[in-house]
């Protein structure tokens, strides 16, 4: 049997086969060219590395001694002495302002001490007070102390003053002011203060207790 002869067939140039096979090589590169773009992006700018936090420096505290000054050195303090009660009148008087109504006291004779078998009176800082701006406002002040130590009658709490207005007595019994003149039982102690206004010109020679029931007076003289 024979075979039948096979007609060689001429293959004709294809154009359009080269071509698409180019397009397909440029959009191959071109999606891999925008993929590896979108990474890029995404990874710079939409999710950046944080970067690490500094630390921050505490400074030690430096233990090199500050300059001193030559000739300077720390003196601890000297405690004032103790001033009495007519300096530190001066100073309240100075301390003031000008103008105002400044009180002064100053001291008026010694202290006293009368004692009996049955009371005892002391008189304590007897001073003027007056003030200062005009020194026509004056008043006598004296601290006093009456024990009553074994009188069971009791004695009455009264203190006077002789007035004297140049060198003459002009009244003998002058009373002095009390915050509590009540009378004294047996073992009772009072300690007030006496007070008494004075008028221009005048001062006091004699302060006298008197504790009544025939008891003797307390007299003091200030001898100012």
């Amino acid at each position: 049997m024979k075979t039948p002869p096979v007609r060689d067939v001429e293959s004709k140039f294809s154009m359009w086969s080269g071509y698409r096979d180019e397009l397909i090589a440029t959009a191959m590169t071109l999606s891999l060219l925008v993929l590896g773009s979108f990474l890029v992006t995404e990874k710079v700018f939409l999710h950046p590395v944080p970067k690490p936090k500094k630390l921050a420096v505490v400074a030690e505290p430096s233990s090199v001694p500050q300059p001193q000054t030559l000739g300077v050195q720390d003196v601890a303090p000297t405690p004032s002495p103790s001033l009495t009660p007519f300096q530190l009148a001066s100073l309240k008087s100075v301390a003031a302002s000008e103008g105002a109504r400044v009180y002064s006291e100053v001291p008026y004779g010694e202290d006293g001490y009368v004692e009996y078998p049955g009371y005892v009176v002391t008189y304590k800082n007897p001073r003027i007070s007056f003030d200062k701006t005009t020194n026509l406002k004056r008043q006598f002040l004296v601290d006093l102390t009456v024990e009553n130590r074994s009188l069971a009658e009791g004695i009455d709490v009264r203190l006077t003053a002789s007035i004297v207005k140049d060198g003459k007595v002009i009244i003998q019994d002058a009373a002095l002011s009390l915050p509590d003149s009540r009378a004294l039982g047996m073992g009772e102690k009072l300690v007030t203060t006496a007070s008494l206004g004075l008028i221009e010109g005048t001062d006091l020679r004699e302060l006298k207790f008197k504790p009544g029931h025939d008891l003797p007076m307390a007299s003091h003289f200030l001898n100012p």
